[in-house]
């Protein structure tokens, strides 16, 4: 589901429809329920990776409040950023040192066949690996309790209109904001439309058309351009 299409439009006015309309734990459902529908339309196989990083890291900081051991607390934390960081490692960076490590034996003159990796990047990894890691890191350092709610968490870390797009986000800015629906003010959504119109803007009039132009530019031979190029 890709922002600037009428299913992202039609989404988006249910979700806000509702969220309006909806009393707090249902209304937190529902932004989670929305969340993952919202992920799961690209590839829903992908959804239990994002859960597993969030799980994970609920576990974690649970773990580490309840301890007052330093070496109880390191241990959680090390398994966050180990399963946090293994799970990234293997989606995005595992074919990149496989093959580097493939033309480095051959050139010692050691003929190893590449990998027959097929691993496909599931959309937003990095950005809910290191929101959920520095949930957990908060949480280590004392900067925040952590959230017992586990919907709650996973509104913050599914949230959908940054999920795939970024930026990452600090649970003690987000949280408080997600549990709490702020007051229904009309100019609110004066400003909110104004900046999805700026956005489509951007996106559809100018990105869209200039992108041919960028393609052209990257299809020409390296040797043809000069630094001015």
């Amino acid at each position: 589901m890709i922002f600037n299409s009428i299913t992202y439009l039609l989404f988006l006015a249910l979700v806000v429809a509702l969220y309006w309309t909806l009393p707090r734990t249902p209304r937190l459902y529902m932004i989670f329920g929305a969340s993952l529908l919202f992920y799961g339309f690209w590839r829903f196989e992908f959804v239990p990776v994002m859960l597993a990083s969030a799980v994970t890291d609920y576990c974690a900081a649970l773990g580490i409040s309840r301890t007052n051991s330093i070496a109880k607390r390191r241990m959680w934390l090390a398994s966050s950023l180990l399963v946090n960081l293994g799970l990234l490692f293997y989606f995005k960076y595992l074919m990149f040192f496989a093959d580097n490590a493939v033309g480095l034996v051959n050139a010692f003159g050691l003929k190893v066949p590449s990998p027959a990796l097929d691993i496909i990047l599931p959309l937003g990894i990095s950005f809910y690996t290191f929101q959920t890691i520095s949930y957990t890191v908060d949480v280590y350092r004392g900067f925040i309790k952590p959230e017992r709610n586990f919907i709650l968490y996973g509104c913050y870390v599914t949230f959908f209109p940054q999920l795939v797009a970024g930026p990452v986000l600090r649970a003690r800015e987000v949280v408080p904001q997600l549990s709490a629906r702020p007051v229904f003010r009309w100019i609110d959504v004066g400003i909110g439309a104004r900046r999805i119109m700026y956005g489509l803007f951007l996106k559809v009039v100018l990105a869209d058309n200039i992108a041919p132009l960028v393609d052209a530019g990257f299809d020409q031979s390296i040797r043809s351009l000069g630094a001015l190029d």
